[in-house]
């Protein structure tokens, strides 16, 4: 009988000749373009009427400026900021307490993509003339989201053929990045957003030079923005109260009050809660002084600074423009309408336009240099001060400077003659793990927004590739010569240090691009050993706040640095990577070749290899519903309680994890990682191995150890031995005889750490021995190896091992 994948790889391979035959070979495109080519089947239909990729481009493109003609259609005759504010509503409006990311089927890019027709000079609808309510001739607002809907399926697969005519190595993520640019909003939590940017525009030399380029303060700008969005709020507000009246209306009409004046009372109901919705959002001047108190003219400058007037404009070019990563409303979300009125678009959009529209004004004006200082040293700040909350036993080193050997002058080999100092912007050091943490304050530029394959590969070298540099820079000289050679001639010794990693921090949100590693080192711009975590600031502090043990954080470091990750896993949040840890071990089968290589004493076994063949692609919806429902009822915008998302293991585990921290003795970070890293079977093991050999030796007053070898890297790879005490055993007589157990064992196994949780008779925890030396030739170890009679490790077995303590115990 043919096996599923078997079969599977039939159908796949059909499609493929099938593809080949039209002009359409997807078996050497990138990645994530393939796997879309493969998975979406509306793409089958443009394959079908496609002769080449242009066909099928110019084909989407024209029912992409179909959908276009169509919402024109349905707008005239009617004031298009009133099918504009009704498409907000459909879309953006929901209540929090109900409210679930995977459940919500509104979208920002249709509100925006109506937004710029309405506001383009290809449709110009003037204010409603006031009147009674007609239901019956009010925009077509269903029909609307439906076109736009179907513009955004034409638009992704139009862009989506275009890229696969780049032949740029970054095309794949030039793809990513317009479609990233198009769909994603509200990346990051407004609250967080928002304190990041008063912290950013707080320094008396920011505010000065803000208002020599704006005429106003940040304060100023901040109060006007958040009053056009509650003018908004509160304006919807007081009509959704009118729906009592309507229900009671209508109550009283079925209850049989048919009268020529119950009628006439529904549709002043209904006109008082639906009629002309744009006059709910049409910023007001004198109100928002009144909410402001700051004068009409200032205001009229402030909402200037963040509007976009479209009327000589086409809507289709917007629209084009809009879907190629050009997007007016991104930096100006208020919309001036032909007619002269304005609203902003979208809520979502505030914020985040902030920051870049103000650094615009200064740039034209020639003050950007404090003000750049300022936020690379905030962000740097904000990076080290997130990671020690989540180890708080670590040494902080923050912006410094050391030596590297000279690039052009071969005789420095030793850190004592090295002439050339460089910058590093934090390292952290908790028990034998390194942080090198770089902080990368720029943003991508609008070209590499736009798709621009050469402009994105130069915005994310500088944002990226030179983090990873730079880090790797330190990286070297730690493994290499023990420690740094500071720039006051001071020694930094690191000699212990046995596992490290790079961190590097955004203050842009890359989602979607550096969620993609594997593709980054496909195009060249990360090295395919040692990659860094990149990640935004503001998702390391949402992680800061969900992590509960320094464990968790080390954990994940090892689980997102493997090049294997974004191959098995595909997210465009780097929340949904961190949540599904949280929840399912985030857990990948790692690559037998790189093992092979890293841990040459203990060649990868057929079982792994067949593990690692069989390991499929998973695609990570969002993750990240418990974590809204946690942060909304935090912060007071649901009430209904709910739990912080938390690490999924048992609760017996996590307390010995946390006896091992607590210890505070050398290894307990990697040993209590080590614990955590394994299936719910093993890690159910784990918990039991105490008190069984806890139970032996109770019954022969001997002592009794269990080892397993765990790691996927040569910087985890750990020896790791459960051992109980008897009580008639000193500790001193038990550690001395068993830290030359485990050098032993280490030494057998070459791994760069060992440790040995030691337990009492009665089960619980006692310390833990601990091993880090730097593994090498040793003959006095090969014969403590003999003399031990240590098992080979290709030949150790914890079911042997299980199957002599049962024989111990009885069982």
């Amino acid at each position: 009988m043919t096996s599923k994948a078997a079969k599977r790889a039939k159908r796949r391979a059909k499609r493929n000749r099938a593809a080949r035959r039209r002009g359409l070979d997807f078996s050497d495109l990138p990645r994530p373009l393939r796997l879309m080519m493969e998975s979406q089947q509306e793409l089958a239909g443009y394959i079908e009427r496609a002769t080449d990729l242009p066909s099928a481009s110019a084909l989407a493109l024209a029912n992409l400026r179909q959908s276009v003609s169509e919402i024109v259609d349905k707008m005239r005759n009617h004031d298009s900021l009133d099918v504009l504010e009704s498409i907000v509503y459909l879309n953006l409006m929901s209540d929090p307490e109900e409210y679930r990311e995977t459940d919500h089927e509104g979208s920002a890019a249709v509100v925006e993509l109506v937004a710029l027709i309405a506001g383009s000079g290809t449709v110009v609808g003037n204010a409603a003339q006031p009147g009674a309510y007609d239901m019956k001739d009010q925009p077509e607002v269903d029909g609307v989201q439906a076109c736009g809907m179907t513009a955004l399926n034409a638009a992704s697969k139009w862009r989506l053929f275009e890229a696969l005519q780049d032949e740029n190595p970054t095309s794949g993520l030039s793809f990513q990045t317009v479609i990233r640019e198009t769909s994603l909003r509200n990346t990051s939590y407004p609250h967080m957003l928002r304190q990041t940017l008063d912290a950013i525009f707080s320094h008396d030399d920011v505010i000065a030079d803000c208002v020599a380029a704006t005429g106003s303060t940040p304060t100023e700008i901040f109060r006007v923005l958040d009053a056009a969005y509650s003018v908004r709020e509160r304006r919807w507000n007081e009509r959704l109260l009118g729906l009592e009246r309507v229900h009671a209306i209508y109550l009283r009409w079925q209850e049989g009050d048919r009268s020529e004046l119950t009628e006439a009372e529904a549709i002043e109901a209904l006109g008082a809660v639906w009629a002309n919705p744009a006059n709910a959002a049409i910023l007001d001047i004198p109100e928002v002084a009144a909410e402001t108190g700051l004068p009409p003219d200032k205001i009229e400058s402030i909402l200037d600074l963040f509007t976009s007037s479209l009327e000589h404009d086409s809507a289709v070019d917007l629209v084009e423009r809009f879907f190629r990563g050009d997007n007016p409303l991104r930096l100006r979300p208020i919309l001036r309408h032909p007619s002269g009125r304005r609203l902003v678009v979208h809520e979502s959009l505030l914020l985040p336009a902030f920051r870049e529209r103000i650094e615009e004004a200064l740039k034209i004006a020639g003050r950007t240099d404090r003000y750049l200082r300022r936020r690379a040293k905030d962000l740097e700040d904000a990076a080290l001060s997130h990671l020690k909350s989540m180890l708080p036993n670590s040494i902080v080193h923050g912006s410094f400077e050391y030596f590297i050997p000279h690039p052009e002058k071969p005789n420095e080999v030793e850190p004592s003659s090295f002439t050339k100092f460089v910058e590093s912007d934090g390292l952290i050091i908790v028990d034998d793990v390194a942080l090198i943490v770089e902080a990368k304050s720029g943003a991508l530029s609008q070209r590499a927004r736009s798709g621009d394959s050469k402009r994105l590969g130069q915005d994310l070298t500088k944002l990226v590739s030179d983090a990873a540099s730079q880090a790797e820079r330190m990286r070297e000289r730690i493994t290499k010569d023990g420690g740094l050679r500071l720039r006051n001639r001071t020694w930094l010794d690191l000699s212990g240090i046995r596992e490290i990693y790079s961190v590097t921090i955004t203050l842009d949100d890359l989602a979607g691009i550096v969620t993609v590693t594997d593709e980054l080192v496909r195009a060249g711009l990360l090295p395919g050993i040692n990659l860094p975590w990149t990640v935004s600031i503001h998702d390391l502090r949402i992680i800061g706040e969900l992590v509960e043990r320094p464990a968790e954080l080390l954990l994940y470091l090892r689980r997102r640095t493997l090049p294997e990750l974004t191959r098995t896993f595909l997210a465009t949040d780097e929340l949904d990577f961190f949540l599904h840890m949280l929840r399912a071990g985030l857990y990948v089968e790692p690559d037998p070749e790189i093992l092979a290589r890293e841990i040459p004493n203990i060649p990868p076994t057929a079982d792994q290899r067949r593990r690692f063949k069989k390991q499929r692609t998973q695609f990570l919806t969002s993750r990240t519903v418990p974590l809204d429902d946690w942060y909304f009822y935090q912060l007071g915008s649901k009430k209904t309680p709910a739990e912080k998302p938390r690490l999924n293991v048992q609760a017996d585990l996590l307390r010995l994890v946390d006896e091992i921290r607590d210890s505070g003795l050398p290894g307990w970070l990697s040993t209590s990682t080590s614990l955590l890293s394994c299936d719910e079977t093993t890690r159910q093991d784990f918990i039991e191995y105490g008190s069984k050999l806890a139970q032996a030796t109770r019954i022969d007053r001997q002592p009794h150890t269990l080892t397993v070898i765990l790691g996927d890297r040569r910087q985890n790879f750990t020896v790791l031995v459960w051992a109980c005490r008897p009580s008639n055993v000193t500790k001193q007589s038990f550690d001395r005889h068993h830290l030359r157990y485990l050098a032993a064992k280490k030494h057998q196994a070459q791994a760069l750490r060992a440790a040995i949780i030691v337990f009492n008779e009665d089960g619980t925890f006692s310390h833990l021995l601990f091993d880090n030396r730097e593994p090498g030739p040793n003959p006095e170890l090969d014969a403590d190896v003999s003399t031990f009679g240590l098992t080979k490790l290709t030949d150790m077995n914890r079911a042997q091992t299980m199957r002599r303590l049962t024989k111990i115990l009885g069982d």
